[in-house]
């Protein structure tokens, strides 16, 4: 470490929101930047203008909605470490075009993150074809990613994802940070909470299935949502019986509410890549914790949480969590394994360590980490400058997305010789290839709908 406390107290421009916007990154930089201080010459830069006053390395704290839009554009012209709270920006990338009638930005955008099956999509969903599961199979990350000089995320399964799709710079996997916030212990016998802002990636329509069907055998199961609806959310579903939901909470008031239930719920599909803040709140709180069995969360150990099949099962097995008797040591092992150590979590200082050796490292130039503190490296670079970069082939369901199997539509495209593969290959599986079939929807033939109906540009913004 005495190398990375040598260049410690070099300017360190850190960009990101801070509270009260209500994003789960503010949250996140509140317990970073003090720990920070202690070892760099931190300024943060936390508004759209703002310019660090002393040339140094620059962290750049990149989330999937609109509060970082402007922090996207400086990595993007003035390259630095980035932190990828979500490895899927796709939707970001729609607000700052699409949803602004700029067409040929959003398929220039996509083009230079996935090549000619990029553009393909941008062209088709410019015309009104669209799926949403193409936000997730094309995230969008991949440019700001490969001109950056390192890459932070939480957890194995966002590295090996950006990998994958063709990222060539360093990607270190960092513990998520955490502050114990001494909840107190208990909870009120048979109340489910569902916390944080609400998507339909979180799975409410399954929760309420499940938690209806629950109901039918135990009258006192009960229902508590805490957090922020997006606003395509139908509200309306949460006034049944048996449920209470609070909106928008404060974040200071918001881990007071896991003292009020006996166990949570925390469903994701399809899945950003992120690193859950609800989840590990609900681990320091000691509370038991039903998770999809799918990508990040299938890394957690099976002692630790309650793993729910995608698929058919779905229902009955979240059903059964809801109504099954707790055993105590159950209850209380979600807290010591937080304490002892999780992959993917730990202190401040543990994730601090791991942001000074990844700092000296870039300020230092070099391509091969070693592996320390920072996190497991699962990536390197191995683009010089002015490479072009090779992304791996995207096989695109499009047949299946826009129902128009020679997709004239895509004129320019399939019309130039460009060769766009039609067939599905799914990093995740064959269960998101089904789910994509599900959900395919031309749109209304509408090519810009208004931006009240960019109901996609919600979808990623987690706030808890």
């Amino acid at each position: 470490m005495s190398d990375v406390l040598a260049v410690g107290r070099s300017p360190l421009a850190v960009y990101t929101p801070v509270p009260p916007t209500r994003t789960g990154v503010a949250h996140y930089a509140s317990m970073l930047i003090p720990a920070l201080q202690a070892k760099f010459d931190v300024e943060v830069i936390s508004s759209d203008g703002q310019r660090p006053t002393a040339n140094g390395q620059r962290i750049y704290q990149l989330g999937n909605n609109p509060h970082h839009e402007w922090i996207y554009k400086e990595a993007m012209q003035h390259p630095g470490v980035i932190v990828l709270h979500d490895i899927v920006l796709h939707h970001l990338i729609v607000e700052m075009t699409l949803a602004r009638g700029d067409v040929d930005g959003y398929v220039a955008a996509l083009e230079a993150n996935h090549g000619a099956a990029g553009a393909a999509w941008a062209r088709g969903r410019a015309a009104g074809l669209h799926s949403e599961m193409g936000n997730f199979l094309l995230p969008a990350s991949i440019e700001i990613a490969n001109r950056s000089s390192a890459v932070i995320v939480h957890n194995h399964y966002a590295a090996d994802r950006l990998q994958s799709l063709g990222v060539r710079t360093p990607i270190h996997v960092v513990p998520h940070p955490y502050e114990p916030q001494h909840v107190p212990k208990g909870g009120r016998k048979n109340v489910i909470g569902l916390f944080g802002f609400l998507t339909s990636a979180k799975r409410s329509d399954v929760v309420l299935q499940a938690f209806r069907e629950a109901r039918t055998t135990n009258r006192d199961v009960r229902l508590l949502i805490v957090g922020e609806p997006a606003p395509n959310i139908d509200t309306s579903a949460f006034a049944g019986d048996g449920i209470v939901f609070t909106g928008y909470v404060p974040d200071e008031e918001f881990v007071n509410y896991f003292a009020e239930v006996d166990r949570v719920v925390n469903l994701r599909y399809p899945t950003a890549g992120e690193t859950s803040g609800t989840l590990i709140r609900a681990f320091d709180a000691g509370k038991p914790v039903a998770v999809s069995d799918y990508a990040q969360f299938a890394e957690l150990p099976d002692d630790c949480v309650t793993k729910i099949p995608l698929g058919s099962g779905e229902v009955e097995a979240l059903m059964k969590f809801f109504t099954a008797d707790l055993r105590d040591d159950y209850i209380h092992v979600a807290r010591h394994l937080l304490h002892r150590g999780l992959d993917f979590v730990g202190d401040v200082g543990d994730h601090l360590d791991g942001l000074a050796e990844i700092i000296a490292a870039a300020l230092a130039g070099d391509d091969l980490l070693v592996d320390s503190a920072a996190g497991e490296i699962v990536g390197l670079r191995e683009l010089g400058v002015g490479e072009a970069l090779v992304v791996p082939e995207v096989e695109i369901g499009l047949g299946a997305i826009v129902g128009d199997e020679d997709f004239a539509v895509l004129e320019g495209t399939h019309g130039a010789g460009i060769d766009v593969e039609v067939g599905v290959e799914f990093l995740a599986g064959d269960f998101e290839a089904a789910a994509l079939q599900q959900t395919a929807d031309r749109g209304g033939g509408d090519p810009l709908p208004e931006r009240g109906n960019h109901t996609t540009r919600y979808e990623n913004k987690f706030s808890h």
